[in-house]
């Protein structure tokens, strides 16, 4: 197995990894909640391509949820309505993986085994850029505050600054730091976790690093957000926590109350509060952002195998249900 094969089996093990116990010491904990409730009103919608492998969604501009099929090589889009369609990538095996919404007004995502970055009009037109570094492996991608796209290259440990037109400028990272995805901060600054570092990386604009090591050993920070609070919220994968940081560095984490939930993607709710997905216990989280007390629900079928949520236009949490290949809608 090659390197690049092999850090790409790295990763596929990541996103099923089963949450492993950790220690707890200066970690805040919530009150244990209650047995997760059902998670109505629910709606489910049929994904057009069978065995999709569905990952993470974003609000399109045109007022629809737009999401990766990973296996499928092609984006979906879900209207308020329910109605799908499906864009095909042009590059075969390219493996669509997050997507946003760029400060051009158009989706782009990333092409983890295509080493590709991607851009589609909400019209279906489609255009590809691809890092200077090869085999980098593109993951995370977000708009900046600087009017330009940012993305993580997991394989290359590197972040990478791309304006709409297409010209790129990449940042270093430490060896083996496995950046994920990455979010614009509320102090102007670009966030992202670093899986096989296990710390939370801060990159300006203008490309100083400072990066700050998470509490305990193996958490596998994944997914982030830009919370209500003025700190950036993530999620713990190895641990099964919930993690929050500070601009000035501060950290807290708050343990899952189920076991082995294997958090995925996360979002702020229209109620102010941060949700997340439980991609193997099949069920939505709720962290209060006051409390820090954690609320579960249940999915209608817990083997969904949640991973992506996004709020939609309809103050609806949308969620990538990737066993069942279906798309949620939930509103709390």
């Amino acid at each position: 197995m090659n390197r690049f094969a092999s850090a790409i089996f790295a990763f596929v093990a990541f996103e099923s990894l089963l949450a492993a116990s950790a220690s707890n010491a200066d970690v805040a904990s919530p009150t244990p909640a209650p047995a997760a409730a059902s998670a109505a009103p629910f709606q489910e919608f049929d994904i057009k391509v069978p065995a999709a492998n569905a990952r993470y969604i974003t609000r399109g501009p045109d007022g629809a949820m737009w999401f990766t099929e990973n296996d499928a090589d092609a984006i979906g889009r879900v209207t308020a309505q329910g109605e799908v369609s499906n864009f095909p990538v042009p590059n075969a095996a390219s493996a669509p993986s997050v997507i946003t919404q760029g400060p051009d007004g158009e989706l782009w995502f990333t092409e983890r085994l295509g080493n590709l970055v991607g851009q589609l009009t909400t019209k279906g037109a489609f255009k590809a850029y691809k890092p200077p570094t090869p085999f980098s492996a593109p993951l995370g991608i977000a708009s900046g505050p600087d009017g330009n796209l940012w993305f993580t290259e997991y394989i290359g440990d590197k972040v990478a600054q791309m304006t709409p037109a297409g010209k790129m400028l990449e940042f270093p990272l430490g060896a083996q730091s496995r950046a994920t995805e990455i979010v614009a901060g509320p102090d102007g600054n670009l966030w992202f976790t670093e899986q096989s570092g296990n710390k939370i990386g801060r990159l300006t604009p203008a490309g100083t690093l400072t990066e700050f090591a998470l509490l305990g050993d193996n958490n596998y920070p994944a997914s982030l957000v830009d919370g209500p609070d003025g700190a950036v919220w993530f999620t713990e994968v190895g641990s099964g926590k919930i993690g929050r940081i500070t601009m000035a560095g501060a950290m807290k984490s708050f343990l899952i109350p189920t076991r082995h939930s294997g958090p995925g993607g996360i979002a702020v709710g229209p109620d102010g509060n941060i949700w997340f997905t439980e991609t193997n216990a099949g069920q939505l989280g709720q962290v209060n952002v006051s409390t820090g007390r954690i609320r579960e629900l249940a999915l209608p079928n817990t083997s969904a195998g949640p991973v992506g949520i996004a709020l939609g236009p309809d103050n609806a949490l949308w969620i990538v249900e990737s066993n069942a290949n279906k798309i949620g809608r939930f509103v709390p």
